[in-house]
């Protein structure tokens, strides 16, 4: 799995009502878009509605934030792309799939209580302590992702992954993956230990207007859903910071159980060995950087490590002068 570190495309325009393209499978396994006249293509075709700038109504590539005609400010391409109509009507289809699901289950009392802890769920982005110093006393104050880090000339890990992020990358964050800076969906404020020891949540007020959620690491849901470089990756795997409950309900409804606690609950949202790899979680995108001063907490690692212990007091002080609880 790649490290959280972690030419133009845009997606096909079209006239045709968004609405009216919804994903009529229930798996995720294998969706399809259900064509005018009743048939279902040989392939599978997602189609969104062509964007235009609100302020002059030219043509507005999905890639870009300002238009370029009149630079009026479109929004973060995440944000459009996740509140784009196909999406949403994906996205309420597998919610109230879920649903369905839990009240069959006799699961509606868990699934109120995990929808309810998604809602104030946060961001969590684990680092070393290597990482995490060079964030906080960096000149610009900036987390970096992969890409960042690389025009910057920083040694990077060369390894299948990173040689190969940019395809599947590209593939869900079409054409403005190198502007999204990447963590994890957290209820506990514990994260991937797999990427770093220390837990970093991040302040809501910092990235509520510019971030989303998707299902899963790109990765990992281009390899599950057999989705090649170049195509769209399917409908109804993303959301806005506002919904994100329901992108949460929609993945983890089907796995709560009778007398879940919300300690169990919370467990699900990041599985249960956050050190493997193989470890799922449901990743969190901000478009642009994430400043120091939006750190709202660390949560060092317990037990402490011995070698850390210098450094990590040092940095502990600056963070707290930051605002940051550590």
């Amino acid at each position: 799995m790649p490290s959280q570190d972690s030419e133009q495309q845009s997606r096909p325009e079209t006239t045709v009502d968004a609405g009216a393209f919804l994903a009529q499978t229930r798996s995720t396994d294998a969706m399809t878009e259900l064509l005018d006249d009743g048939s279902t293509p040989d392939v599978e075709v997602v189609v969104r509605a062509s964007e235009t700038c609100r302020n002059c109504s030219k043509s507005l590539r999905p890639n870009d934030r300002l238009c370029g005609y009149c630079h009026h400010d479109g929004g973060p391409p995440n944000v459009r792309l996740a509140n784009d109509n196909v999406e949403l009507s994906s996205l309420r289809e597998f919610h109230e799939d879920a649903r369905r699901s839990v009240r069959t289950n006799g699961t509606s009392s868990q699934c109120d209580t995990l929808e309810k802890l998604l809602s104030n769920s946060s961001m969590v982005i684990n680092r070393n302590l290597t990482s995490l110093r060079a964030w906080v006393l960096s000149d610009d104050g900036l987390y970096l992702n992969f890409y960042k880090l690389k025009e910057r000339g920083i040694p990077l890990v060369n390894d299948h992954h990173n040689r190969h992020r940019t395809s599947y990358e590209n593939t869900v964050s079409p054409g403005f993956a190198d502007d999204i800076s990447v963590g994890a969906l957290t209820i506990d404020d514990q994260g991937m230990g797999y990427y770093g020891p220390y837990a970093v949540v991040i302040r809501d007020d910092a990235i509520r207007d510019r971030a989303t959620v998707f299902w899963e690491n790109p990765f990992k849901f281009c390899r599950r859903l057999t989705v090649v470089s170049g195509a769209e990756a399917p409908a109804g795997h993303r959301a806005t910071w506002q919904n994100r409950s329901l992108l949460g309900v929609a993945k983890l409804g089907g796995k709560l159980n009778v007398g879940d606690e919300a300690k169990a609950i919370s467990q699900l949202l990041i599985g249960p060995d956050r050190t493997s790899e193989e470890c799922d979680f449901i990743e969190v995108h901000v478009h642009k950087e994430i400043h120091a001063c939006a750190i709202a907490r660390v949560n060092p690692p317990d037990p402490p490590i011995p070698e850390d212990a210098y450094e990590w007091t040092f940095l502990r002080g600056k963070l707290l002068g930051l605002g940051a609880i550590c």
